[in-house]
C-alpha cells in the first residue's frame, strides 16, 4: 500500500514547473527544496528523480550548467537504479540540452542518441521522433546539412504515423525553416503550405503560426511584398487570438520592416511601436497567458 506521505513533494514540483514558465527560477527553486526533504522522507526515489530533473530545468536558465548537468546525473543515477526507462530517456535528453547549449555538439549527440535508445525501447514514439528533431537540429549547427535533414524527415514520418497531427505541423514548420536556413526557397515554402494545409482551421495553433511567419518572412527577403504582407498579417491575427506573445513580437517586427520597405512609414512606425510593447511587457504577458 503507499503511503499517503509518498507524494507529498508533488504539487510543489508541480507549482516549480509553472513558476520556472513564467520566469520566475527563485520561486521555483524555493518550491522544489520543499519538495525534495519530503521525498527522502518517504524513501520515494521516483520523486526524487523527478526533482532532480525539475531542478535541472531550472538552474539551466539561470546558465548553471554544472548545476544542471549534476542534477540530470543525479536523475539518471536513480532512474538506472529504479530500472525506469522514462525517467533515464529524459535525463540524457536534458544532459544533451545542456551540451547542446554549450555547444558540445558531438556530446549533445551522443546523448539523445541514448535518449531515443530508451524511448524507443518504451514504445514511445513521439518522444523519439522529437529526439530525432533535436539531433537535426544539432547537425544543422554543425552544418552536416544533409545529416540534418535525413534526421528532420524521419522524426515527421514518425509524427505523421503518431496520429499526433499538432506535432507533425510543427514538425513540416521546421523542415521548412531548414530549408529557409540555406537558401532553399522553393522547399522552404512547400513545407510552409504543407503545415499550413494540414493545420487548417484546427486548434493546432503553434505550428501553423510559425509557417506563416516564415512562409512571410521568406517572401518578404524575396520582394514579394503583397504576398508576405498577406502571409504576415494572418499569422499576427493568429497568434493575437491565442496570446503567443513571443510570436506576436517577432511578426510585428517582419511588418514592420515590410511596410518601411514598401513606404508605408506610418504603419511601419506602428508596428515597431507594438513590437517596442510586446518587447517590454514580456513577462507580464507570460503571466496573462499562464
Amino acid at each position: 500500500t503507499i503511503s499517503d506521505k509518498t507524494w507529498e513533494g508533488r504539487p510543489y514540483c508541480l507549482k516549480a514547473r509553472i513558476y520556472r514558465r513564467l520566469g520566475d527560477p527563485d520561486a521555483a527553486i524555493a518550491l522544489l527544496q520543499k519538495a525534495k526533504p519530503l521525498y527522502e522522507a518517504a524513501k520515494n526515489d521516483t520523486g526524487l528523480a523527478d526533482y532532480h530533473n525539475n531542478m535541472g530545468n531550472v538552474v539551466i536558465t539561470k546558465n548553471d550548467y554544472s548545476g544542471a548537468i549534476n542534477h540530470y546525473n543525479s536523475a539518471l543515477k536513480i532512474a538506472e537504479k529504479l530500472n525506469d526507462l522514462d525517467a533515464s530517456a529524459s535525463a540524457y535528453a536534458n544532459i544533451g540540452n545542456v551540451y547542446f547549449y554549450q555547444a558540445e555538439l558531438d556530446k549533445a549527440i551522443a546523448c539523445y542518441e541514448k535518449a531515443n535508445t530508451f524511448y524507443i525501447a518504451q514504445g514511445d514514439t513521439i518522444s523519439s521522433a522529437l529526439t530525432l528533431d533535436n539531433i537535426a537540429l544539432v547537425y544543422n549547427r554543425q552544418e552536416k546539412f544533409e545529416k540534418a535533414i535525413g534526421y528532420h524527415k524521419s522524426a515527421l514520418r514518425v509524427l505523421e504515423n503518431s496520429g499526433d497531427r499538432s506535432l507533425f505541423i510543427e514538425a513540416l514548420s521546421s523542415i521548412g525553416t531548414h530549408y529557409a536556413d540555406r537558401k532553399m526557397n522553393d522547399s522552404a515554402a512547400f513545407y510552409f503550405h504543407n503545415a499550413i494545409a494540414v493545420a487548417g482551421n484546427s486548434e493546432y495553433v503553434i505550428g501553423k503560426v510559425s509557417a506563416l511567419y516564415n512562409l512571410g518572412d521568406l517572401r518578404l527577403n524575396e520582394k514579394q511584398y503583397g504576398e508576405a504582407e498577406l502571409y504576415l498579417r494572418e499569422a499576427m491575427t493568429a497568434a493575437a487570438k491565442s496570446h503567443m506573445v513571443s510570436f506576436s513580437a517577432e511578426v510585428s517586427r517582419s511588418l514592420s520592416t515590410l511596410f518601411e520597405k514598401t513606404g508605408r512609414l506610418d504603419s511601419a512606425l506602428f508596428y515597431a511601436r507594438l513590437y517596442a510593447d510586446f518587447q517590454d511587457n514580456f513577462s507580464a504577458a507570460l503571466c496573462c497567458f499562464f
